[in-house]
């Protein structure tokens, strides 16, 4: 099954430096947080990354709610990964659990 990106591919490229790793899509962003969950800090709710989505991703929907969930870990990742239905509730709610358990479950 292919599957139609959401948002635009980015001719440039976005670095979580403290996860030495490069993003330049909404749906490789959304890959990150997901496997180095455990390793997400306060870091990833910069605002460079809430303005590279809306210009880059051309995605100003989902920017301005990363802003409004600015400042609550748990929050941001769950407009990210909701975002368009990118992953169910239920996915989101355990990837949230194992975030807020400190990576024991």
């Amino acid at each position: 099954m292919i599957y139609e990106p959401v948002g635009a591919y980015s001719k440039n490229i976005y670095i979580i430096q403290e996860l030495s790793v490069g993003v330049r899509s909404f749906e490789e962003l959304c890959f990150v947080v997901t496997e180095r969950i455990y390793d997400l800090g306060d870091f990833l709710m910069k605002e460079d990354l809430i303005l590279f989505v809306r210009d880059e991703f051309a995605l100003k929907d989902l920017a301005s709610d990363l802003e409004e969930a600015k400042g609550d870990l748990g929050a941001f990742i769950k407009v990210l990964l909701s975002f368009r239905h990118f992953m169910s509730e239920d996915s989101i709610s355990e990837i949230c659990k194992g975030l807020l358990d400190g990576g024991d479950s």
